[in-house]
């Protein structure tokens, strides 16, 4: 016999993530499956036709879900857009169960109203940078993986700012942080095994970068620059600061490809100006 309960969380409710989605976890959903007897699957012969065999109790399986809100009406409640609705599954749906997703399954970023290391939420960028094959991808990925950060916020948490930035204090009360990333020459193996040159940071850095050698290389470093500097700067609530990233390279490979690479770079540190 199965079974179902629903049990409300208490709050601060916790911020959860699970393939590219967060929620508020409100509640969590407990399915039983009481497996009262277990018969063996060999049966024993009765006098006109053969039986299953009675061995014993099984015993009671649970299931836990995670009921998610995808709204936070305790942060929104001075918001002139009334939030007291859900009329948008997407963003402002209440009571979501991830019936395809296990408690064991998700993992917290934080509890509302608490702020998140930068470095923690490597274990979501860092996969999406890692996926940054062509240009395309690269923009679906970081556009839904950094769309995150502004959904963390709605639903009440936030987000530090990455370590390692240099203030240059400017005249006319503007600041410029700038962050220092160091690309270097590496090879890359796709699914099917093909090795093949690419261009990254360091593993662990706090801005990683990845881009496979070729056409599209400055392109898609390009993008990813643009798009740490927009996040970090919606992070950085200071009025009048400037966001910046300067490249410098690695040499670790022959002389063409360093020159590649030195392209590359100077034409990424050129957009700052």
């Amino acid at each position: 016999m199965i079974q179902s309960h629903y049990v409300p969380s208490e709050r601060p409710y916790r911020i959860i993530y699970t393939g590219g989605v967060v929620g508020l976890q409100i509640g969590t959903l407990i399915v039983v499956d009481d497996q009262s007897q277990y018969f063996e699957k060999t049966t024993i012969p009765r006098v006109g036709n053969r039986a299953p065999r009675f061995v014993g109790y099984l015993g009671v399986k649970t299931y836990s879900y995670p009921v998610v809100s995808y709204i936070n009406k305790v942060k929104e409640k001075d918001n002139p857009v009334t939030s007291d609705i859900a009329y948008d599954e997407r963003f402002y749906s209440e009571s979501v169960v991830w019936n395809n997703v296990k408690m064991e399954d998700v993992a917290t970023i934080c509890l509302e109203g608490q702020k998140v290391p930068w470095d923690d939420m490597l274990s979501i960028i860092g996969p999406a940078i890692e996926k940054c094959i062509d240009l395309n991808t690269t923009r679906k990925q970081l556009t839904e993986t950094f769309g995150l950060f502004s959904r963390i916020q709605a639903l009440g948490g936030s987000i530090s700012m990455p370590e390692g930035a240099e203030t240059d204090y400017s005249s006319g009360g503007y600041t410029t942080k700038m962050y220092t990333v160091k690309l270097f020459l590496d090879s890359y193996k796709d699914e099917d095994g093909n090795e093949t040159s690419c261009y990254r940071t360091d593993d662990g850095d706090s801005l990683p970068f990845f881009a496979i050698e070729g056409e599209e290389a400055y392109k898609i470093l390009d993008y990813q620059r643009m798009m740490y500097e927009r996040r970090i700067k919606f992070l950085d609530r200071s009025v009048g600061s400037q966001i910046k990233l300067y490249f410098e390279m690695i040499d670790l490979g022959s002389e063409e490809e360093t020159q590649n690479l030195k392209v590359i770079v100077n034409k990424l540190n050129s957009r700052n100006h």
